[in-house]
Formats: C-alpha cells, sequence, structure tokens
C-alpha cells in the first residue's frame, strides 16, 4: 500500500501541465490516496482537477498560504470522505499514524487574500494536542533546521513551527513551503527528529510504502534517496 504526498505545486502557474503530470503520477504509482501539504493553487481549472485527480484517486488535503480554501471546504473524494483534512486530524493507514496541521504562522495578520493564517499559540496547541499520537507530521509551514542555523537569518513563524514539531514529537515530519533561498528539498532534523521538504513546482514527491515503513523522495520519476521510519 502506497501514498503519494505532494506539496507546493502551485498550478497557477501551469494550470494545465501540472494537473497531467499529477494525474500521470497517480496512474503510475496507483496510490491508496494523496496528500497535498498545501500551495496546490488558487485559481486553476477546477473541473479538470476534479477530472483528472480527484475522479483517480483519493485526495487528503491541508492548506497551505496560496490555496482556495472556500473550493477546498466543499470537495468530497468518490468514496464521499472529505478532501480538507481537520487540524490535528490523524489519519491512520494499517499501523501508520499521520496528524496534520493547517496554515502557515503569522504574528500579526489572522488571514491573507482570504486564507486563514495561525498565531503562534495557536500552532504549538494543535501540536500538543499531537504528542504521542502519530509517526509523520504532515505540516505547509517550514520551520527552522539542525542544518540551516548557521546558514540564514530565520524568522518568527519557522522558529514557532521548530517548536511545535518538537512538542509533537513524530519520527518524521514532510512539509513544504521553501522560502529561504538555496534551499534543497531533501533530508533534514530537527534534533533526532528527520525531516523531507518537499517542493513539488520543481519536480519532487514522496513515495510513502505504508506496509514496509519505508518513504522514498523521488524527483521527476528518479529515486533522490530512501529511508526507513
Amino acid at each position: 500500500m502506497s501514498v503519494l504526498v505532494i506539496s507546493d505545486l502551485h498550478l497557477d502557474d501551469d494550470p494545465v501541465g501540472r494537473v497531467v503530470r499529477l494525474s500521470n503520477l497517480v496512474v503510475e504509482y496507483d496510490p491508496e490516496f494523496v496528500i497535498s501539504l498545501g500551495d496546490l493553487g488558487v485559481e486553476f481549472d477546477y473541473g479538470l482537477f476534479v477530472r483528472e485527480v480527484l475522479g483517480r484517486s483519493v485526495f487528503r488535503w491541508i492548506y497551505g498560504n496560496h490555496d482556495n480554501v472556500v473550493w477546498m471546504q466543499n470537495q468530497y473524494n468518490f468514496d464521499r470522505s472529505r478532501v480538507l483534512l481537520e487540524d490535528g486530524g490523524i489519519l491512520e493507514v494499517e499501523d501508520l499514524r499521520l496528524g496534520f496541521i493547517n496554515e502557515v504562522i503569522s504574528v500579526r495578520r489572522r488571514s491573507r487574500k482570504g486564507v486563514p493564517r495561525k498565531f503562534p499559540e495557536e500552532f504549538r496547541m494543535i501540536a500538543r494536542k499531537l504528542a504521542g499520537k502519530i509517526d509523520v507530521l504532515c505540516m505547509h509551514e517550514f520551520p527552522v533546521l539542525d542544518e540551516l542555523m548557521d546558514r540564514f537569518v530565520m524568522h518568527t513563524p519557522a522558529y514557532t513551527a521548530r517548536e511545535s514539531v518538537q512538542l509533537a514529537h513524530p519520527k518524521l515530519v514532510l512539509c513544504g513551503h521553501i522560502h529561504y533561498r538555496k534551499i534543497e528539498p531533501k533530508l533534514y532534523h530537527i534534533g533526532i527528529i528527520r525531516e523531507i521538504v518537499v517542493d513539488s513546482t520543481a519536480g519532487y514527491y514522496v513515495l510513502l510504502d505504508v506496509n514496509e515503513e519505508e518513504i522514498k523522495l523521488m524527483k521527476n520519476g528518479e529515486e533522490v534517496f530512501r529511508l526507513i521510519l
């Protein structure tokens, strides 16, 4: 049983080509379901997406800062499950437990361009609720990573996200929202917690083999690396 994970596909930039690319991945890997970590896009061909993606796979979605949340809230899979994942929700796939946190973090704004944002304590509160209950944490917000602490000046949302990861304490974190230059999708760490950063705009995606508890980071069909949970 496999799960396909994408993030930051930004369909607005190529409304047809990127939907077709995602549809081809679904056909190739035939995943149990697809998870989007946010920033799927705001203005794209919704009808094409429904036909080529929602019509072929069970789709699970958390939103970032470039998503049509209203449209997302009204989408259902062919098995009648909701597409949108709730904050603090846990998805159990065989013996693997995945937890989810929507939105990015903002110190001042409650929302921007119609997309809600969380204040730092709200984000931490959800992480606390997930503590001890999950194997994999899925979120859009990008945290401060050990390998980057001496390379970049990080802002409050990134430090809040790092603290939230430590509070939830999963085995693995999957996230997107790369907004620091020269950061490439690969394996990073927050202490002993491993983190994979995903950027599907650049052709990256994650394949999760649930039965083997094996995770592979892929780029345009080529394996970048794999690890065992």
